[in-house]
């Protein structure tokens, strides 16, 4: 059952502190309609996200979200689909997590934005055209609490973060032949996509066979025990997935046949739509109804392995990594882009890693026209003031679908910026660089928000409380891509096409940074260091970037000698 402490904790996952009437508003409709605090807060943001333009929750809002969405899955839900168990799974809080000062968040920043204009990036630097001028809007950024105070960390306690000596780096994609700027997307037909789902399947489902040591029969038999099924997961509702929903949909070399799952006898398990995997049991027959598949186990990973050479062996490495937007909501100053680079040229870190948009499409100054000039010579602009303040750190840009004069596809080709610079990397989302052997993975969608709307998960064991989030970060890396889930989340328009060569992991990648609306976290997950340092800029308020430091030494993963912190811009 949902509880104050439950809701609670959910609303600060997104860095939100609800009053207590809206705590007690929302116990009152997880008792009502039978659903988690989870799930509450979980439909909740996304009926703020999509409906009210990000408002804080009221009762007034509460009181539209039942109206428009629950009470409608309720009667849908009585008509159609059996009871929902409701999972009793209550908010994580990883252990670096637990000291970090509440107080710094201050109520809902993430989604408050008073309109205002500011101060422009750069200043004397920057030649960048916008109609904004300076007001009062400065005041809330400027004002911002604790600049630069550690808000997690994770490993070595003696580590500097400063530069100790220049390195010889040798900055690469990991594969050369991956997205190029002017690669063609969305040339698709239907009997493609089916095909590269199917394959992406298939290849996966080899892996699972080699790591469990199953066998498939030569004929496929529908009678006895130990049946072995392999397919995606896909839910029969539509939307979150529950146990009564769960479906397994097989290839075209099983005619694409959909098997009902009864997940009765599992006393832990975890899924979503899209997720490929093995299953062993039993056909129940159920009279004139479909049959069900009774399950006794459930595979769904795979070896997966580095690179063979250790990286850093002999050198210390420095890394910033900053997640877009770099601006406040209300004005295209790019104040939060200016302190971080001031940060990196006090500090020289030999890496920044920036993942962005820069500025989302849906940014106020887009749409009330402050610019006075193309989105594509604004963005030519911003990267060459960017390469003008840090000369001395070699900079790695991820591209991304939401930045305006992009592409609004997933995977998404690099950024051109018209002019080449020696210490800039222009690489897609998703993408994995080479750093001195060092490999590192990223992808600016929000995939860990995206899953944890979609997924369904179990747990009878009584071990402690779940570590959910490591447990939505970890299915990037059973299932070995980048963006597993299937169907996309909203505004993440897929090129399966694309998908299947460039949103894969062939290795484990050192280190996979993952930027979401969620809270920050530094985790170790299967000898991965898995960093999601939230956004530089939230709402009208300052965010939040990283700093990394690898030690040299032989180890293939380098969790051991790596210390991290999240700071506050």
């Amino acid at each position: 059952m949902a509880s104050v402490d439950d809701i609670t904790g959910q609303f600060e996952l997104f860095n939100i502190k609800p009053t207590n009437e809206v705590v007690s508003k929302c116990l009152d409709l997880c008792l009502k309609y039978n659903i988690s605090g989870e799930d509450m807060v979980d439909q909740w943001f996304a009926y703020t996200t999509s409906v009210l333009n990000g408002a804080a929750p009221s009762l007034e809002y509460l009181e539209k979200l039942e109206r428009k969405e629950l009470m409608k899955k309720k009667d849908h839900t009585d008509q159609h689909t059996s009871p929902v168990v409701v999972s009793e799974e209550l908010l994580d809080k990883p252990d670096n997590l637990l000291r970090t000062p509440k107080g710094n968040h201050g109520g809902p920043k993430r989604i408050q934005t008073p309109a205002a204009h500011g101060r422009k990036l750069l200043d004397e630097n920057m030649d960048i055209s916008i109609t904004s001028s300076p007001s009062g809007s400065c005041i809330v950024y400027a004002q911002r609490p604790d600049s630069r105070s550690v808000r997690c960390s994770y490993g070595l306690a003696k580590a500097k973060f400063h530069r100790s000596g220049d390195l010889d780096l040798q900055v690469k994609p990991l594969y050369e032949d991956g997205l190029q700027p002017n690669q063609k997307w969305m040339h698709e037909v239907l009997g493609r996509r089916s095909k590269c789902i199917d394959m992406m399947i298939e290849d996966f489902f080899s892996a699972i066979m080699h790591k469990h040591q199953l066998k498939l029969p030569d004929v496929q038999d529908t009678i006895g025990d130990g049946i072995l099924l392999y397919g995606r997961i896909i839910s029969d509702a539509g939307g979150k997935l529950n146990n009564q929903s769960v479906l397994l949909e097989q290839t075209q070399a099983h005619r694409g046949n959909t098997v009902t799952l009864n997940l009765s006898k599992l006393k832990k398990y975890s899924l979503f739509s899209g997720q490929v995997v093995a299953v062993k049991g039993t056909y129940l027959k159920s009279g004139n109804q479909k049959d069900k598949f009774v399950v006794d186990a459930i595979y769904s990973d795979a070896s997966f392995h580095f690179l063979p050479d250790p990286p850093l062996i002999k050198d210390t490495l420095q890394v910033v990594v900053a997640c877009g937007p770099f601006t406040v909501r209300d004005n295209l100053c790019f104040e939060p882009l200016s302190d971080l680079l001031q940060y990196v040229k006090e500090y020289k870190p030999h890496v920044l890693i920036l993942t962005g948009p820069f500025y989302d499409e849906n940014h106020q100054g887009v749409h009330n026209g402050e610019l006075r000039q193309s989105t594509d010579s604004f963005f030519r602009d911003l990267i060459h003031s960017t390469m003008h303040e840090v000369p001395e750190t070699h900079v790695i840009v991820v591209s991304s679908r939401k930045e305006p004069h992009h592409f609004p596809v997933y995977p998404t080709p690099p950024y051109e910026v018209g002019q080449d610079y020696a210490n800039l990397t222009l690489m897609p989302d998703p993408c994995m660089v080479n750093i001195n052997g060092l490999v590192v993975g990223t992808t600016t969608a929000d995939i860990l928000f995206d899953i944890g709307s979609f997924e369904c998960s179990v747990d009878q064991s009584n071990r402690g409380p779940p570590d959910r989030i490591g447990r939505l970060a970890s299915y990037l890396l059973t299932q070995q891509s980048f963006y597993p889930l299937d169907p996309a989340g909203k505004d993440v328009y897929i090129d399966l096409t694309l998908m299947e060569r460039n949103g894969v992991m062939e290795v484990k990648p050192h280190i996979l940074i993952l930027p979401s609306n969620l809270r920050f976290f530094v985790k170790e997950i299967n000898g991965c260091l898995v960093v999601n340092p939230e956004r530089l800029s939230k709402g009208s308020g300052g965010g939040s970037f990283a700093r990394i430091e690898i030690s040299p030494g032989s180890t293939q993963s380098i969790c051991g000698r790596t210390a991290c912190e999240v700071l506050k811009i």
